[in-house]
């Protein structure tokens, strides 16, 4: 898995299951990026919060954080894991078929690109889509259905993701890809 916060990557370490957590985030591009914490920090992104949606997710009068992380295109990523000796089933997605859940708070479509040719592996995709711009450039949910169509996926199903019981206005919503050529 990938954790961007430091303080849930550490919180996470007590899984019990054979799992390795990197403090890195995925894009697409290698380099070092600012994170955006937001006061709700599952709103966190690398994406800057549009002021609309910020002020939705938050009464009180708080700035936001920043902190630098490390980001890596998937396919570098995978390149240095095997060039430190990481054996691990990361290490071999060659070899499987896998399903992808990508949930970065507007920056899927860049995760995505950062997948390169292991993105033609994934059988299954699951990826949280806004229908509103919940921050700054964040693509939309026509933008990820046609980037995934050009990559040969179709939208095997839609649920309903995040909505505002006040204003019942749906905010994003949770799309299922499945390959096309099975």
């Amino acid at each position: 898995g990938f954790g961007i916060l430091k303080d849930t990557v550490k919180s996470k370490t007590n899984v019990k299951f054979d799992v390795k957590i990197n403090n890195v985030a995925l894009g697409d591009f290698t380099g070092v990026a600012e994170l955006n914490i937001t006061p709700n920090l599952v709103s966190s992104s690398l994406m800057r919060p549009s002021v609309k949606y910020y002020n939705h997710m938050t009464t009180v009068d708080t700035k936001l954080k920043f902190e630098n992380i490390q980001v890596y295109r998937f396919d570098d990523f995978i390149f240095k894991s095997k060039n430190d000796g990481i054996e691990s089933a990361i290490c071999n997605y060659k070899e499987n078929n896998y399903f992808l859940k990508i949930d970065t708070q507007g920056f899927e479509l860049k995760v995505l690109k950062g997948f390169g040719d292991y993105l033609n592996l994934a059988k299954v995709v699951l990826l949280e889509c806004s229908l509103v711009e919940s921050y700054t450039d964040r693509p939309l949910l026509n933008d990820i259905v046609l980037y995934m169509e050009k990559n040969g996926f179709c939208v095997s199903g839609i649920f309903q993701g995040y909505f505002d019981d006040n204003t019942f206005q749906l905010y994003e919503v949770d799309v299922v890809f499945m390959r096309l050529d099975g």
